[in-house]
């Protein structure tokens, strides 16, 4: 009887030691969980990206989602398509004005984190550190930029062109 409360004993402890490792990371700190936004979203959200007075949508590009399903199962899909600047010979540009704000809005769903902002140049991916200026580009003809964002569904890409006068 002793041998079998001992060997529970084990077991609830164990138990309660391997719960409490994914809790915590090196050093004691506690780990942040990563947050899920609303249930159901099935894909990437598109967000409207509004510079000067003019909202607009970009083209969503590729991407890797997973959803929870009621089961416990996940559903995963992953999209590829050609890169920015393919995409961008089959979309219309986007007039703005050099000294335009460039503001990005996920609507109801939080925002990724990270997001990034690249610019396509000569066939190069060039991330743009802190905000865009786009007096950058002013005069400079199309501009392909790539939006880029990670949930705790998954990654994706987004793209537009700009023409900044």
């Amino acid at each position: 009887m002793a041998k079998k409360l001992g060997v529970a004993f084990l077991f609830v402890w164990l138990s309660a030691a391997v719960a409490g490792c994914g809790m915590f990371a090196a050093g004691g700190q506690e780990i942040e969980e990563k947050s899920k936004f609303e249930a159901g979203v099935k894909e990437p959200p598109i967000p409207t990206i509004t510079i000067g007075n003019e909202p607009f949508q970009p083209a969503l590009g590729a991407y890797s989602w997973g959803v929870e399903n009621s089961s416990g199962t996940v559903t995963s899909t992953e999209v590829d398509i050609a890169p920015p600047p393919e995409q961008a010979k089959h979309m219309e540009s986007i007039a703005v004005a050099g000294e335009d704000d460039l503001e990005i809005d996920f609507g109801s769903v939080h925002p990724p984190k990270p997001m990034d902002l690249h610019i396509w140049e000569d066939g190069k991916r060039r991330f743009v550190d802190g905000d865009m200026r786009l007096a950058d580009y002013k005069g400079t003809g199309s501009v392909i930029v790539e939006l880029y964002g990670e949930w705790h569904e998954g990654h994706a890409s987004y793209v537009f062109v700009l023409e900044v006068r």
